[in-house]
């Protein structure tokens, strides 16, 4: 019924926030909204997202976006929808066991902002402190093609992993290894 239309929420940050090309991806506690949403969501934040062609408004900025703050967004929401591929990925899946009920992404809106630094329950403290982790990481080895595979171990982390380090852990055999350490 709300799909493809703007829906304001606030809510929390629930887990590592996930930097793509793009933007960012993370999930999205949802504490207030202005229609029937699901309790968990995954969300995008695209970089420099044209809005329609004849919408005014300017171009999203990305902020710096953290695990356990609370937030005021403006959202764009649909039912989780992945492809049938057998023996592939089934993206669908994946989001129904993490609970997560819809997907989306962050509309232009002066209203988007930060309401809390930070919300003290202790799955945010942990998310919290497995993004600490993860960017110590980061700022320590920037450019080594071995620092998501550190994550990734430090923090469970498998998103930091390179997609072409899978490939690699597919071809000599070790990908099940790397997802269960």
């Amino acid at each position: 019924e709300h799909e493809g239309r703007d829906i304001r929420l606030s809510g929390v940050v629930a887990g590592l926030p996930q930097p793509y090309e793009n933007g960012l991806r993370f999930e999205f506690a949802v504490e207030q909204a202005d229609a029937a949403v699901p309790s968990k969501i995954s969300l995008a934040w695209h970089a420099g997202q044209r809005p329609e062609e004849d919408d005014a408004s300017p171009l999203l900025f990305l902020p710096s976006l953290h695990a356990g703050e609370r937030w005021q967004l403006t959202v764009r929401l649909k039912r989780p929808h992945g492809n049938l591929n057998p023996h592939g990925f089934d993206y669908e899946a994946w989001l129904f066991e993490r609970g997560l009920r819809a997907t989306g992404y962050v509309r232009p809106s002066e209203g988007n902002r930060r309401l809390d630094a930070f919300v003290w329950r202790p799955a945010y403290v942990v998310e919290r402190l497995r993004e600490t982790i993860r960017e110590r990481f980061r700022r320590t080895l920037p450019e080594q093609p071995y620092a998501g595979v550190l994550v990734a171990l430090a923090v469970g982390d498998q998103r930091a992993i390179d997609g072409g380090q899978w490939q690699l852990f597919a071809r000599t055999g070790i990908s099940h290894l790397m997802s269960i350490s």
